[in-house]
């Protein structure tokens, strides 16, 4: 006989299978046999209205978690928003102060996105946008940490990362990026465009802010952009 079902068989007698109340009840060493049936009643009805706000605490809960979730993403791209990343930002400064460990920022800003846009609509620059994350995402380790900071600008949070490997992974990065090209949509006509990517890095000194971090990032990226508007062909 299923134990879990309605009933059980003992010493030849069928008793009824305690209820979750019930059982709560037993636990607390509170069973039901005072031989007063409201006072029994009283218990049980107690004992499932915990049982029951216990339920609802732990669907809030995951209700809250869920948004708070949504909250942190971006609403296109599949990395944090500029709020998260930010606070990601002040966290990793943390740990890094904590430990003694060093700690970069990689600041990207796609180079002929606009054109991307006006030339086939922003529909697809949403894809790209999109695919130039995925890209970002597959290339880097799992502890380092993806921000979408403006339209067509990201950040990344290179943990335990001297300024050599920021390089590396700024040349990296930034050559995946010129690789992609975005060709036109169903029923669009236009030249593809071969995306490209300016990129800025800095090693953190131990003393500056989130925003002063990012702000020193996103004027490296300004000047690399420079460089490379400026150095021919």
């Amino acid at each position: 006989m299923d134990r879990s079902g309605e009933q059980l068989a003992q010493g030849g007698k069928i008793r009824r299978a305690a209820t979750p109340a019930e059982k709560m009840l037993e636990a607390l060493d509170l069973p039901l046999t005072s031989g007063d049936l409201k006072v029994d009643a009283g218990l049980r009805a107690l004992a499932e209205e915990v049982l029951y706000l216990r339920g609802q605490e732990a669907r809030l809960h995951r209700a809250l978690s869920f948004s708070e979730a949504l909250a942190d993403r971006d609403a296109l791209c599949p990395v944090f928003n500029r709020r998260a990343f930010v606070r990601e930002i002040s966290r990793e400064m943390a740990l890094s102060r904590r430990h003694g460990s060093s700690l970069c920022l990689l600041y990207i800003d796609l180079d002929r996105f606009k054109l991307v846009n006006d030339r086939f609509g922003h529909a697809t620059g949403d894809k790209a946008l999109k695919s130039v994350c995925n890209l970002i995402n597959s290339n880097i380790r799992e502890t380092d940490i993806v921000g979408r900071l403006g339209g067509d600008e990201f950040g990344v949070i290179l943990s335990h990362a001297l300024r050599s490997d920021g390089e590396a992974k700024t040349a990296e990065l930034t050559k995946l990026i010129s690789d992609m090209v975005i060709t036109a949509p169903d029923g669009r006509t236009g030249e593809p465009v071969s995306l490209g990517a300016s990129c800025g890095i800095v090693q953190w000194d131990g003393r500056m802010s989130a925003d002063a971090l990012i702000a020193a990032a996103d004027e490296a990226m300004y000047r690399s952009k420079t460089e490379r508007r400026q150095t021919p062909k």
